[in-house]
């Protein structure tokens, strides 16, 4: 049941008010058989999100519906009606009833007042006691006292009745320092008995604690293992969904006729291998949040290579930092370094040219990277301007450079140099 309402909450965060409502019907449903006293006070603020969702949406008298449950049916009733008259005084706004809403929310602030009330008598409570507590010790010290000053009075009026006893009043001193001795012994083994059973009873309680923590740990690594298997799951079934993506437009390339059309087509389909094989890293590593640049990228130049079937015509030459990237960078990054080494392939080295491109990632200062990509082939004609030009390539590598919040230089200089410098997201691992 939390999970159908956690899943109506994220749907209707995306504003996917229809795969919203379906998660929490599929609650309300559960909820019909649950008996009514386990179910609205465990799950009062699941009614008040529904009905909260049903206002946001427009339906006003079913949001009313639901959020009946939460006025008397909370574990704290003045939090409950807290709850209550908040809400409503959203759906008697919606609904235009202005006067209705002013009495809602008025209404709530009294049952806020008297919540924040209560917790200040609780807080009163509690220093009155600690103050009673404090006044009996002293006063217990006080008596202790007084005790102490009536003996040391008493004895001194006894050796002064006694000064002509002598030895009856020797023999009555060591008696009396005797008893005083039996007396603390008796009272330091009470102490200790009493010692004893507090430091049993804190030891039991804090066997329980550590069995208690023991118990929330395993749950705890439970949870982050689910966590982590289904984002392992998510990025597993990404790649498969581009992977199919990528046979579909395969197949359809086989049926155009139009050249540009298959090429546009191709074009694409590397585009989506470069996506595709940063979630297949992603699901086959340990590590679900980065990706490590040198691998990949090395994968992503030796797929180029083989598509296009250069053979050993054009060299690639790779220097690249070990460095990881969490992957909303490495993804246009991937991206950018596909669209540049196809516009080379395809254009720099015309005529079974030779050639070699070079891809380098490195840092640039402490807080940069720079990603620089260049050939040395024929390079870009002398009167091209660049700002006229009508690329699809060239402004997704411009686009791509935005994303990053990075900047975009292509120059001239023996063959194309593109460079791309953006701030890391993560900080660079050797």
């Amino acid at each position: 049941m939390y999970f159908s309402v956690s899943l109506g909450e994220a749907y209707q965060n995306l504003k996917q008010f229809h795969r919203a409502e379906i998660h929490y019907n599929a609650f309300l449903t559960m909820a019909e058989k649950v008996p009514p006293e386990y179910i609205y006070t465990e799950f009062p603020y699941s009614f008040a999100r529904i009905s909260n969702f049903y206002r946001i949406i427009g339906k006003t008298k079913r949001a009313r519906e639901l959020l009946a449950h939460v006025k008397d049916n909370t574990i704290d009733a003045v939090i409950g009606k807290t709850w209550y008259y908040e809400n409503l005084f959203r759906i008697d706004s919606t609904e235009k009833r202005y006067l209705d809403a002013i009495k809602d929310l008025q209404l709530s602030i009294v049952y806020q007042d008297t919540a924040f009330s209560n917790e200040q008598r609780k807080n009163a409570d509690e220093l009155l006691v600690k103050y009673e507590a404090e006044k009996k010790d002293k006063n217990i010290e006080l008596l202790n006292s007084q005790n102490q000053l009536q003996r040391i009075q008493a004895e001194q009026a006894t050796k002064t009745k006694n000064i002509t006893l002598g030895g009856l009043a020797l023999l009555l001193i060591i008696i009396g320092l005797l008893f005083n001795q039996y007396l603390i012994k008796q009272r330091s083994n009470r102490e200790l008995e009493i010692n004893q059973r507090e430091l049993e009873a804190n030891q039991r309680e804090l066997d329980q604690k550590n069995s208690h923590l023991e118990t929330l740990n395993a749950e705890q690594n439970k949870l982050l293992k689910e966590k982590e298997w289904l984002i392992k799951e998510v990025h597993h079934r990404v790649k498969n969904n581009l992977q199919m993506v990528t046979s579909l437009l395969h197949s359809q390339s086989a049926y155009l006729k139009d050249d540009a059309a298959v090429q546009a087509v191709r074009d694409s389909l590397r585009r989506m291998q470069a996506m595709a094989l940063i979630h297949q890293k992603l699901y086959q590593d340990e590590n679900t949040s980065t990706i490590f640049m040198p691998e990949y990228i090395h994968e992503l130049v030796r797929y180029l290579h083989e598509s296009f079937k250069t053979g050993n015509r054009i060299v690639f030459k790779q220097m690249i930092e070990p460095l990881e990237l969490d992957v909303t960078q490495a993804i246009p990054l991937g991206l950018i370094i596909n669209e540049s080494i196809v516009n080379a392939i395809k254009y720099a080295f015309l005529n079974e040219q030779e050639g070699i491109v070079r891809i380098r990632l490195q840092r640039d200062g402490a807080t940069h990277l720079l990603l620089d990509i260049s050939d040395n082939g024929i390079g870009l004609p002398a009167e091209l301007d660049l700002r006229e030009l009508n690329s699809l390539g060239l402004e997704l590598i411009q686009g791509l450079a935005r994303q990053l919040n990075g900047s975009f230089t292509i120059e001239n200089n023996h063959g194309v140099h593109i460079l791309i410098r953006f701030r890391a997201s993560l900080d660079p691992l050797l």
